[in-house]
This record gives structure tokens, C-alpha cells and sequence, in this order.
């Protein structure tokens, strides 16, 4: 498994890779009707700089988060994936949109990398250190619920 830097904060000079990443991700298409339900639910994620670093809001929102995954080890670190979350009740999270470098998804010749698996295992840590919060809701996909139980 590849060690990831998992961070909320990511500077400016990723713009170009992130735009890349999210909006023309080869494979996206697979996922279509997914990301329109996320998307015709919650709204559309705009790419923000504030103090020289990228932020993902979704308007009218509130409290929206970003994890980005990183390849550790290179001065500058290539950008693989992005997960875009916010609670939305007392006891759940809901991971509005997930991306991953298409040569890292389960599909590509790093797969065994196991990127996407390493970013939800970093969001039910992170959800199960919120109090009370005891779910992760998935929309993608055929939609699931994951619990945050230690």
C-alpha cells in the first residue's frame, strides 16, 4: 500500500490538477447519474483560494470539508485523490463527491496503491471522532451506508 499525506489544505499551485481531477476525470461518465443526484441535491462544488490554499465550497452548504490524498515522498507530492463531506445530522456524515487519479483507482495499474480505500478508512476515523456521529452515508454508486463503529 502506497503512504498517502492526507490534508485538508492544499496550496494554490494543485488548482490545474484539482480542476483536472474533479471536472474531466476520464471516467466519470460511469458514475453520471451519481454525481447528478449529488449534485441536484446538494449543489455543485466550486473550487475556492483563500490565504493561498484551495477549498471546495458548495453553495448554500454549510460546513463542507475536503480530504485530499497525496503521494508522500516527492518534493512535491503528485495530487491522487479528493473526498468532499459535511455532517448533515447529529449521527451522520455524508461523503457528497470522491475522486481518484484514474491511474490509482481500483481499475488502473496502481490500484494495488489502494488510494480510495485509504481515504474512507481516513473519513470513519475521522467521523468516529465526532461525537455522535455513528455513519457514513455513501451516495455514489447504488448508494450505502457505512457505520463508524470502532
Amino acid at each position: 500500500m502506497l503512504d498517502l499525506i492526507l490534508t485538508s489544505i492544499l496550496p494554490n499551485s494543485y488548482r490545474n490538477d484539482l480542476e483536472s481531477l474533479m471536472f474531466f476525470h476520464p471516467h466519470q461518465q460511469f458514475l453520471s447519474s451519481s454525481i447528478v443526484e449529488s449534485i441536484d441535491s446538494y449543489g455543485i462544488p466550486k473550487i475556492n483560494v483563500t490565504d493561498g490554499n484551495i477549498g471546495i465550497h458548495i453553495d448554500n452548504l454549510q460546513g463542507v470539508q475536503s480530504l485530499f490524498a497525496l503521494a508522500a515522498g516527492d518534493d512535491r507530492p503528485e495530487l491522487l485523490g479528493v473526498m468532499i463531506f459535511t455532517r448533515i445530522s447529529t449521527d451522520t456524515v455524508i461523503l457528497l463527491h470522491m475522486v481518484v487519479r484514474d491511474d490509482y483507482s481500483s481499475i488502473g495499474p496502481h490500484k494495488e496503491a489502494m488510494v480510495g480505500l485509504q481515504m474512507v478508512e481516513a473519513l470513519r476515523k475521522l467521523a468516529a471522532s465526532l461525537r455522535g456521529v455513528q455513519w457514513i452515508r455513501i451516495l455514489y454508486g447504488k448508494g450505502s451506508t457505512l457505520s463508524v463503529r470502532r
